[in-house]
């Protein structure tokens, strides 16, 4: 039983600390050669990387998705291969905001985004996307 409380109690504390990291907010940095976005904390360490085109097609606005029934009503092949972000910024505690270089905005969880980047080793080339 003692083991139990001190399980439970140890991931209420670590769950603490992850809020703590999205509140800090998120920054995202693309990398031209790859047409991936680097999502990184707000204490600039990377998360993970995403094919802009890819994070492009998540976006859940209504524009991109059917509101009664989740279906997307964009289809994602047919996104310029070249999108990418222009600028983003935090929205509250709550995610990020994106401007696309094909003139849609999206809103993304923070917990989207940090479910659904992958680890890969950091390459020379990024561009910082503009965080106003």
């Amino acid at each position: 039983r003692a083991y139990k409380e001190l399980g439970e109690c140890v991931i209420r504390e670590c769950d603490k600390l992850t809020e703590g990291r999205d509140k800090m907010g998120l920054k995202m940095e693309y990398w031209t050669e790859r047409k991936e976005v680097e999502i990184k904390d707000g204490s600039g360490a990377s998360i993970g990387y995403i094919g802009a085109k890819n994070l492009r097609g998540m976006c859940g606005c209504a524009e991109c998705i059917e509101e009664m029934t989740g279906r997307k009503k964009i289809d994602v092949s047919k996104i310029d291969e070249n999108v990418r972000p222009l600028r983003s910024g935090s929205v509250g505690n709550y995610g990020m905001e994106v401007e696309w270089s094909d003139g849609h905005r999206s809103l993304y969880p923070y917990k989207q985004l940090r479910g659904t980047v992958k680890m890969e080793e950091r390459e020379e080339g990024g561009i910082e996307v503009d965080m106003t």
